[in-house]
């Protein structure tokens, strides 16, 4: 039986300042929404970013 596990860390860190995301901050948006976590938060870029939305965008399109 597993747990379901929610993962909070600084996914698209690198869209605080910048609308376009690093592929690395890509890559790291797919590997953990392919692994058995639930789900996860974006912890900096909606508080913090000016690109906030543009950043739930693109976790949108990568997880579909």
């Amino acid at each position: 039986m597993s747990t379901p596990a929610y993962v909070s860390t600084n996914l698209l860190e690198s869209m605080t300042d910048d609308p376009q995301p690093t592929r690395a901050s890509i890559n790291d948006v797919v590997t953990t929404s392919s692994m058995v976590s639930k789900g996860f938060l974006l912890t900096g870029v909606p508080t913090l970013g000016y690109f906030s939305v543009e950043s739930l965008e693109i976790v949108e399109k990568l997880i579909a």
